[in-house]
């Protein structure tokens, strides 16, 4: 099943984690497995195994949390590096279009604890989270809130091999 799931892109958005922004750590990042796009107008699908032994699963969007430790503003990116204490993760967003969509200016600062949305991508040698949305934390328990949810969500959700549903029609026999 794996090299079937794997090989057909059709399939992938069976998965439920195709399609939402899947809490992770930077450590993932290491481990996570580029998969070849659908065609070049498609966003890149990642693959990463929650359960040892498992079919990794495809992953397009990302949610990671950590502390901001670096960060370089260019004229059209801003490119900063969050630690989450499991490693670093590389992130950037786009000055323009982040203000465009997002209707607002953000000003993130070194030593900040900032949950960023985004797609991963392929940039410069190394994974990248392009950020579609970066929002600054202002509570004190932030980060023991993320991890919880994190943790949470990794033990109810992600750990849960997924299978691929019967095709309808075998379906339809096994009832009757």
């Amino acid at each position: 099943m794996q090299g079937e799931f794997i090989e057909k892109p059709y399939l992938w958005g069976l998965d439920p984690l195709f399609h939402a922004h899947v809490k992770i750590v930077a450590k993932m990042l290491q481990h996570m497995i580029p998969g070849r796009g659908t065609g070049l107008a498609d966003p890149p699908v990642w693959f990463y195994s929650f359960v040892n032994k498992a079919p990794p699963r495809p992953i397009r969007l990302v949610a990671i949390g950590g502390v901001v430790v670096q960060k370089h503003e260019y004229k059209k990116t801003t490119r900063f590096l969050l630690d989450d204490g499991s490693g670093c993760a590389n992130c950037m967003y786009w000055n323009d279009s982040y203000r465009d969509v997002v209707g607002e200016d953000i000003h993130i600062e070194l030593g900040q604890f900032v949950h960023v949305l985004g797609r991963l991508e392929w940039r410069h040698g190394h994974s990248t989270i392009v950020a579609s949305r970066v929002q600054i934390a202002r509570s004190a328990n932030a980060e023991t809130n993320w991890w919880n949810d994190l943790t949470s969500v990794h033990e109810k959700i992600y750990s849960k091999p997924f299978k691929l549903p019967l095709p309808s029609c075998q379906n339809a026999e096994s009832t009757n």
